[in-house]
């Protein structure tokens, strides 16, 4: 096929494989990649714009911008004005693309390999984040990423390292920047009643790490940590890793029932809550159940962390205080996260712990990963510093308030008899519950297939509850694609059924 060939462009047999073990944005590049080194493309000639690509082919235009600015950094395309990407027109010095490596090679002495622990075996077997895939991605907690602040944070960034931080280039305090622990104590104190000074919070690599240092800090093999049924799947990776032992306990409309975790969970260790806004039901824990809670935790000495996830998005009053503020005997650990207001790719969370277990969260951090990367804590606290943090909450508030209706009335338009319907008053995700008799991963599965990817519900029961239904997140859906969802699920809804 000619290159030349306007009516069939080379890029018109490209089909991404989503079974492949290569990311989507790998098989872009390699495609693209071996196009220009085969002659198949030529210098000079144009390539298609990310937004056109990503329509024919049903990626993410992200995962195609990505795999385009690969090809520009090694050389293999260049930016006109006016024109776009096109092929480099000086293609002598660029390597050729390489051959498909062999197969690894069977060792004589594979079989004496040592194998790898239990705990890992047991890690393996537990579910993991989706990451984003298909055209329209209803993960629950996924913010709008096209509405993060890239001019501004661009500038802070550019401000840093213009400074020519060279001070802060070599190892730094796995406590976390300064500056941003500074930053963190007053956002806390304004915003969510938490009184904590910069020595009693620990900067972390996520909500995901936060959880994994706590529950190396206080958990001993055997030990049982209180969990929410529903309740979040990723904290199963860090109680397996530390050796405990899960003891789900079931949620009502006022959040956790601590009788219930209480009777059965003797000799709990830890309890994981999400009390402002349960996840995945969307409860508040009531002040009742929160008296209760920190009752249990002084009576029979058991550690509290409080995952506080998304609670800058309340949608109808101002955000409820943390639980942190009505502990009177410092067994709250209050853990916070960036990855649901800003970005997960920032992987910037915090601890505020009391102090008497800091130094030890300190040592263990210092023997993972040291601390997170330097420039980004600088930028956080300058965005936070500046006034940018609490307005980008406040523009997200009413962005996520816009979306969220937008999609409750497009299931009110598409399922009548769900006319009552009530838009959630906080966070950024919907539960839209099944019947019984309909499977929601056979539901959630089919959603898929058809370009709208949303997780049941049910895979976030640990066995003690069983719910049914979807949990459709809309944070990141623009309020145009709203209706497409909910005639994707109606018509899902309506073979299943059929």
């Amino acid at each position: 096929m000619s290159s030349l060939n306007v009516t069939a462009p080379v890029w018109t047999v490209f089909a991404p494989d989503r079974a492949s073990g290569d990311t989507l944005q790998d098989q872009v590049y390699a495609f693209f990649r071996d196009a220009i080194t085969e002659g198949r493309l030529r210098p000079g000639q144009r390539l298609p714009s990310t937004r056109g690509l990503a329509r024919e082919t049903r990626l993410g235009r992200n995962t195609i911008a990505i795999a385009f600015d690969r090809l520009l950094a090694e050389g293999y395309v260049e930016t006109r004005s006016g024109v776009g990407t096109v092929v480099a027109q000086d293609l002598a010095d660029l390597p050729m693309a390489m051959p498909a490596a062999p197969p690894e090679p069977v060792l004589p002495n594979a079989l004496s390999l040592p194998e790898p622990s239990d705990r890992a075996r047991s890690l393996e077997a537990l579910p993991m984040h989706d990451p984003t895939s298909g055209p329209i991605f209803l993960s629950p907690g996924y913010p709008a990423l096209e509405a993060f602040p890239f001019t501004t944070w661009a500038r802070l960034a550019s401000q840093f390292w213009r400074s020519e931080p060279a001070h802060l280039l070599g190892y730094q305090d796995p406590q976390g920047y300064l500056p941003l622990r500074e930053a963190i104590s007053e956002y806390l104190a304004t915003a969510r009643g938490i009184v904590a000074s910069p020595d009693r919070i620990l900067v972390t690599s996520g909500s995901q790490q936060a959880v994994d240092l706590v529950t190396r800090l206080v958990l001993e093999p055997g030990d049982k940590v209180c969990i929410e049924d529903p309740g979040y799947i990723g904290l199963k990776g860090a109680v397996t890793a530390s050796g405990a032992e899960l003891a789900p306990a079931p949620v009502d409309e006022n959040g956790l029932v601590v009788a219930e975790a209480r009777a059965a969970g003797a000799g709990t260790r830890l309890a994981i809550v999400t009390p402002t806004h349960q996840f995945p039901t969307g409860a508040t824990l009531s002040l009742a159940r929160r008296l209760e809670l920190l009752r249990w935790a002084s009576e029979d000495g058991v550690w509290i962390l409080e995952d506080d996830y998304d609670s800058e998005f309340r949608y109808e009053s101002r955000p409820l205080s943390a639980l942190h503020s009505l502990d009177p005997d410092g067994r709250v650990i209050y853990a916070g996260t960036f990855s649901k207001i800003l970005t997960p790719a920032i992987r910037l969370g915090y601890l505020v712990a009391p102090t008497r277990l800091i130094s030890l969260l300190c040592g263990l951090r210092a023997h993972v990963d040291r601390h997170p990367p330097i420039d980004s804590q600088a930028v956080l606290a300058r965005f936070i510093d500046e006034g940018h943090f609490g307005g980008h909450v406040r523009r997200m508030r009413l962005l996520y308030r816009e979306r969220r209706d937008a999609l409750v009335a497009a299931l009110a338009d598409a399922f009548p008899e769900f006319s009552r319907l009530d838009p959630p008053s906080s966070g950024m995700h919907l539960t839209f519950g099944l019947p019984p008799e309909i499977s929601d991963v056979a539901v959630s599965e089919a959603m898929r297939a058809r370009g709208v990817t949303c997780p049941p519900l049910s895979a976030y029961c640990q066995g003690a509850t069983e719910r049914n239904g979807l949990l459709l997140g809309f944070a990141g859906l623009a309020p145009e694609l709203a209706s497409k969802v909910a005639a994707t699920l109606k018509a899902v809804l309506n073979a299943t059924t059929s």
